[in-house]
């Protein structure tokens, strides 16, 4: 998607790939005003960074109606030593 979406409409941008049916049919053929019906997206979110980010990214993502089983974080922080001294 390259916009957010806004409970009507998605938006999205589609790189050309030669071998690619849809993305030769989108760049080729569509014309601008094509509506196509689609399931909406069903993406699975990856995220790590300090708590704090992560928190935010979370809430964001339950906002968009990112269901719990698509979202997935790891913990991240200061580094530390393997071998304590």
């Amino acid at each position: 998607m390259s916009d957010l979406p806004n409970g009507r409409t998605y938006r999205i941008s589609v790189k050309r790939e030669p071998e690619g049916y849809a993305s030769r049919f989108l760049h080729d053929d569509a014309q601008d005003g094509l509506e196509l019906e689609l399931p909406a997206p069903s993406a699975r979110c990856y995220f790590v960074g300090p708590e704090p980010f992560m928190q935010t990214v979370d809430a964001a993502l339950e906002a968009l109606g990112v269901s719990e089983s698509r979202r997935h974080y790891e913990h991240f922080g200061p580094a530390r030593p393997l071998r304590a001294a």
